[in-house]
């Protein structure tokens, strides 16, 4: 699992085994459930490439977060779950 400073940017891409999504949609959960993205298009970068770019803020609790992101193609849904967590850097608690 990759570790992310809150306050930056996270580029998230998914490559895709098709050439063409219908649609791809993206959604952030926090730690405790909610959600900070829901369902939002990603940026098609390449025929079977599409990302997101998730601006974190400082203020956002640190712990993992749950990304899931949903192509369509067709009648067809691939869905992809990935986390990570967020960690405030200026937390001395450890």
């Amino acid at each position: 699992m990759k570790n992310f400073i809150l306050g930056t940017s996270i580029k998230i891409t998914s490559v895709l085994n098709i050439t063409i999504a219908t649609t791809a949609v993206i959604t952030v959960e926090d730690p405790s459930g909610g959600d900070k993205v829901t369902a939002t298009s990603m940026t098609k970068e390449a025929d079977n490439v599409y990302y997101y770019i998730l601006q974190t803020a400082e203020s956002w609790d640190s712990g993992i977060y749950v990304v899931t992101v949903k192509i369509t193609f067709g009648g067809y849904d691939s869905i992809k779950e990935i986390r990570f967590e967020a960690i405030d850097p200026f937390d001395n608690t450890d």
